[in-house]
């Protein structure tokens, strides 16, 4: 049911259901991930550092790659929307970056490192 109503999910409803998928430990079927990747990219601005924090942990608690168009869409994302992540949220992306054995961007680190000292 959900696959054929992803048109109409929003950010948090995406970052639900792959935290959903995460807790229970089993990933979503290839058509629903796909759909879920999809949808997110097309979304990607309406999503608050909570949410792109909860999609990069379900990926690295599933040990899923995120499909490179979604994985660059989030990282140029939480790169412009870098000074609104909390500290936890901050946390969770770096480690859900390194957990997955991704390289995160260079505006990214750099936006990672920047709020690291200003928040030390």
């Amino acid at each position: 049911q959900a696959l054929a109503e992803m048109r109409g999910f929003n950010p948090q409803d995406l970052a639900n259901t792959m935290w959903a998928y995460g807790v229970f430990g089993r990933p979503p079927s290839p058509a629903l991930l796909r759909g879920v990747e999809s949808q997110a990219v097309e979304t990607m601005w309406g999503f608050r550092p909570q949410s792109v924090a909860n999609l990069l942990w379900a990926y690295a608690k599933l040990g899923l790659l995120p499909r490179s168009t979604l994985l660059d869409s989030i990282q140029r994302h939480a790169a412009a929307e870098i000074g609104g992540f909390k500290p936890q949220e901050l946390a969770i992306t770096i480690r859900a970056f390194a957990t997955l054995g991704i390289q995160p961007s260079d505006e990214l680190v750099q936006q990672l490192q920047g709020q690291a000292v200003v928040r030390i």
